[in-house]
């Protein structure tokens, strides 16, 4: 049986594991980049969608003074506030559906979680290559 010199068997792990840090690294720069990414786009996701409630709810400020000033019976005003109501509640839940839905909560527990098994598993590898060389 042929024995590998140990130095050669240590610069083959340290070249491995400097390959896995350098992946690592490339990880951890695209999970800055996309945070940074996804903080930004939730403050202007949150200031379209309130752009867009506080035009509604003026729009709708502007048809009740409309339907008030024309005169109007109970039967168009029952049907104006239930077709009103639906929209408010569209207008309020599909945001919120969207907002769940593009930013997972969960994302960052699940990165938190990879980072921490790489640094487990790179801390079983250098316990056992210590190991082999003792």
């Amino acid at each position: 049986m042929k024995l590998i010199p140990t130095n050669l068997i240590e610069e083959k792990n340290i070249k491995e594991r400097n390959e896995e840090y350098t992946i690592f690294v490339e990880y951890r720069d695209y999970f800055t980049e996309s945070f940074s990414f996804k903080t930004r786009s939730k403050k202007i996701s949150v200031i379209i969608f309130l752009g867009i409630l506080i035009v509604v709810a003026l729009a709708h400020c502007i048809s009740i003074a409309v339907v008030v000033n024309r005169g109007f019976d109970v039967t168009t005003l029952v049907v104006f506030i239930s077709a009103s109501v639906s929209l408010i509640t569209v207008l309020l839940v599909i945001p919120t559906k969207i907002i769940e839905f593009i930013f997972n909560r969960d994302e960052e527990k699940y990165s938190v979680e990879i980072i921490h098994n790489i640094q487990d598993y790179d801390k079983k590898v250098r316990d056992d290559f210590k190991a082999l060389v003792s």
